[in-house]
């Protein structure tokens, strides 16, 4: 047993920093490329508030309290701050690390950081003495305090007031609270996972959701199924929920068509994370029972079962790549898949994938997701190997139409979109300090 495991949790934390930054990751130890990342973007001097543009007139501050870090995977949270920065909000993105992207521990570089993502987008760095990982506990209320106390410095520093403060992870509710008591303004949950469905999230972390749907002035849901399993177990929901899917950036996707790979074989693509969900048996049977076709799966591989993936020679595990070589991917595929695993996590997604892979016109082979419903006209389903491997060899063969349905059906279904919807609820929200908001669908 290491002498480490022997000591008291508090304690294996606060040593942790040192260990991973002057040890672990000098040895060779891989340190995340995320972590790297955030420090590629300038600095902004907060004594300087020129350096971050003021928000448009009319348009609101608003603070992100996020689920997952800017740099490591575009999601939700990314495209609603970038797609509201564009239409004139300003943005302060709280990196949720707080300290682990530190090159150096608490004691050797303490001060909050402050750089520039785009305009109108400034992502805070927050530096804890312990550098918790954020879904694995609740923060101590000192370190919501010092979350809080960096957030009240930074928003003063460039006179927000009445912000919007939207979070992503219960995790952030005290230093949110903290902050609407303050300053005024609308806190909002966006509510876009069943985070108890996750095998690494705090319970802890699941039992405080509870407090953020009563704190909350409005809570928004990313699918239907997401929305109607919350209202069953929490009444106090009525009133103030909204159902906002996700969508896709399709200007960026949807030239995809016109880049199409026009060489022999069939490729099946997947981008996403490959983690615990990720229905293995069903693309490895058949990858093996069509050693023909190749199979291209874009992602971080969160789970050792990905790695029976490695034994057909016709499957790539390509790892990440940049969200803007995926257009470059999806043209050089046949057809794209969703192979999720029948769990109340999958039951509750709305996959940001679904909607760059029909912006790209290509056929898409999924299990049968609820919120997939509304495209069964456009998209195949699947409950064994067999009726997988028949839906992508219809694909082969569709008509081209289909690739035209597909790009429409995407084109409505725009980030744009599900912000326009989003920032109309803020006016009233900011006049009455959070008010209830009719339910509404997009």
């Amino acid at each position: 047993m290491r002498l480490a495991s022997l000591l008291p949790v508090a304690v294996q934390e606060y040593l942790r920093p040192y260990y991973l930054k002057w040890f672990y990751y000098r040895a060779g130890g891989r340190r995340p490329d995320y972590f790297d990342a955030c420090w590629r973007y300038p600095e902004i001097d907060l004594s300087s508030t020129k350096e971050l543009p003021l928000a448009q007139p009319g348009c609101a501050d608003i603070v992100f309290l996020p689920m997952s870090d800017w740099h490591a995977r575009i999601q939700r949270t990314h495209h609603f701050a970038r797609t509201l920065a564009s239409n004139g909000h300003r943005c302060f993105y709280l990196n949720p690390h707080l300290g682990l992207e530190f090159p150096e521990p608490f004691l050797l570089s303490p001060r909050l950081r402050v750089h520039s993502l785009a305009d109108r987008i400034a992502e805070v760095h927050i530096h804890v003495p312990r550098e918790p990982v954020y879904h694995h506990r609740l923060l101590t209320a000192d370190e919501q305090n010092r979350v809080w106390s960096a957030l009240r410095r930074i928003l003063d520093a460039y006179g927000v007031s009445k912000p919007v403060i939207v979070t992503s992870l219960p995790t952030w509710t005290d230093a949110a609270l903290k902050l609407r008591s303050h300053y005024g303004g609308s806190l909002i949950y966006d509510c876009h996972d069943l985070i108890e469905g996750f095998d690494n999230m705090s319970a802890d972390i699941v039992q405080v959701e509870e407090k953020l749907f009563e704190a909350s002035s409005l809570v928004l849901f990313s699918s239907e199924w997401l929305a109607e399993h919350k209202a069953l177990r929490h009444p106090q929901l009525t009133g103030k929920s909204v159902l906002i899917r996700n969508g896709v950036e399709f200007e960026r996707f949807e030239s995809v068509e016109t880049r199409r790979h026009g060489g022999v074989g069939f490729t099946v693509i997947y981008a996403g994370s490959l983690n615990f969900w990720f229905d293995v048996q069903t693309v490895l049977r058949a990858a093996e029972a069509r050693p023909d076709w190749q199979f291209a799966l874009i992602g971080r591989i969160e789970s050792p079962r990905i790695g029976l993936l490695r034994q057909p020679k016709n499957v790539r595990l390509v790892g990440e790549v940049p969200y803007s070589e995926l257009p470059d991917w999806f043209s050089r595929a046949d057809a794209a898949i969703i192979p999720f695993l029948d769990l109340p996590l999958t039951r509750a997604t709305d996959p940001i994938k679904l909607y760059e892979y029909l912006a790209s016109g290509l056929p898409v082979v999924s299990s049968p997701l609820p919120e997939l419903r509304r495209f069964s006209h456009l998209v195949s389903t699947y409950t064994t190997v067999q009726e997988f491997v028949s839906a992508l060899e219809n694909a082969r063969n569709e008509d081209p139409e289909r690739r035209r349905l597909r790009k429409d059906a995407a084109r409505a279904e725009s980030w744009a979109s599900r912000c326009s919807a989003f920032e109309s609820m803020f006016p009233a929200l900011l006049a009455a300090n959070g008010t209830a908001i009719p339910r509404q669908t997009q």
